[in-house]
């Protein structure tokens, strides 16, 4: 995994590349949001076989600044 300086005014908070071992077939990641804050988590991930080709993959992160605390219960017969 390497961590790259991003361009600040290309809005990015971070830059990461990971490079997977030869046979790995699958890659689990875990990221942490800052509250009120969106943005776009972009993957390219590249095909086994040959020709290699990369496709390229992008989740849209939302803002989480709603949250409320409640204090009523939800009744789970009613859904």
């Amino acid at each position: 995994m390497s961590f790259s300086d991003c361009d600040p005014k290309d809005n990015n908070a971070v830059l990461v590349t990971y490079r997977c071992q030869v046979n790995t077939t699958r890659l689990e990641m875990h990221v942490r949001t800052i509250e009120g804050h969106y943005g776009t988590l972009q993957l390219y991930i590249t095909s086994k076989i040959q020709p290699r080709c990369s496709m390229l993959r992008r989740h849209i992160i939302k803002p989480l600044s709603l949250h409320q605390r409640s204090t009523i219960s939800i009744d789970p017969n009613k859904y």
